[in-house]
């Protein structure tokens, strides 16, 4: 509460100086304000490309409709909304840990392990979009994890895609989190379909066993919402013939000799260099966790759940790093946006932990 307290207050106090809270978002959002309608000829404007064209518009949206309801672009009221997001993320990462069984003291530890990290205070008193995404992608695949574990039918599947489909409408990454997290489930609930199944797959609870979600349903719970929030807005980009930012990918990159070397600086930027700085760290996270698996290793071989949550976690860093080779972007680039990236890995890697420990304590 107090951490929270001080993002509040650090927020309010400081002016908005982030290039995306100026430029991206807030710009977006001011325009949508003004021309009530989305600001297309902003969106093709070759004079402003700093925008970020085609980037997803919800969360300027969002802003825009809070503008419009204090009934004018008041940008001092504006900076509590990345402490408000900041609140619902901890709270979130404590109740879904509360309702896999950790003890409530433990939930609060953890929260505040993730809570403390510089890569969330940054982006908690900023306009950044890192926690908005984070709220769609924790939510979203903690109920495809109900639907794997059984705990939950079809319904939380579809849930799960909507929220996910959603992410992808919050941020472009929301897509890789999509297509990695849809292979996954479907990968699994097939495997659980062809009877390879664990001990705790065959009890269900409550009617659900008349109710679980199959591939299929997987697969259209995934679709529908992709086809509904990314597809229009893919379209729209074609056809306003908008280049997909400034992060583009060649086979040219290889040839760069330097680009191996760097990657341990890249690994260490990430990961380590925040254990000395302040207010805290998430690296701690990434350095508990393999120990935990060590410890708890049969029990995540058999638990599909959690090596959903896993894989998610480590298949969206893998993609970061893997592209880092393909990138036309210079070095400084990427460590820039480096500790902002793993904001969400690390929230689902925590989760990942929780449900561990709970297991733990059950046996």
């Amino acid at each position: 509460i107090c951490g929270l307290g001080v993002i509040f207050a650090v927020s309010m106090s400081e002016p908005v100086n982030c290039r995306p809270g100026i430029a991206i978002w807030g710009f977006k959002a001011k325009a949508i304000f003004i021309d009530h309608a989305i600001p297309y000829h902003c969106l093709t404007s070759k004079d402003m490309p700093y925008i970020q064209p085609s980037y997803p518009l919800d969360y300027p949206l969002f802003l825009a409709w809070l503008y419009f309801c204090m009934g004018e672009a008041n940008d001092y009221l504006i900076k509590l909304i990345p402490p408000m997001l900041a609140c619902m993320v901890c709270i979130t990462m404590y109740c879904l840990m509360k309702a896999e069984g950790v003890k409530p003291w433990l939930c609060a530890i953890m929260t505040l392990l993730f809570a403390s990290g510089q890569q969330f205070y940054s982006c908690s008193i900023q306009l950044y979009a890192e926690n908005l995404l984070l709220l769609h992608v924790l939510l979203g695949c903690y109920f495809i994890y109900l639907t794997i574990e059984v705990k939950a039918g079809r319904d939380a599947a579809w849930l799960g895609g909507l929220l996910l489909a959603s992410g992808a409408w919050a941020k472009n990454e929301g897509l890789l989190y999509l297509i990695i997290a849809g292979i996954l489930t479907i990968w699994l609930l097939w495997r659980r379909k062809t009877g390879e199944r664990n001990s705790s797959a065959d009890v269900a609870v409550g009617g659900i066993e008349d109710n679980r979600a199959t591939p299929c349903m997987v697969i259209l719970g995934l679709l529908l919402p992709a086809l509904l929030f990314v597809a229009p807005w893919r379209i729209l980009l074609a056809s306003l013939d908008i280049l997909p930012g400034d992060f583009h990918l060649s086979w040219d990159a290889l040839d760069e000799s330097n680009k191996l070397a760097v990657t341990a600086k890249m690994i260490n930027t990430t990961f380590y260099q925040a254990l000395i700085g302040l207010p805290g760290t998430q690296a701690g996270i990434w350095i508990i966790l393999p120990a935990i698996c060590i410890l708890r290793w049969r029990r995540l071989w058999n638990d599909r759940g959690i090596q959903f949550l896993l894989c998610v976690a480590l298949g969206v860093m893998c993609c970061y790093y893997v592209s880092f080779y393909f990138s036309t972007r210079e070095l400084y680039w990427h460590l820039l946006a480096a500790y902002r990236i793993i904001l969400v890995p690390t929230a689902l890697a925590l989760l990942a932990i929780g449900c561990l420990v709970a297991r733990n304590k059950s046996e």
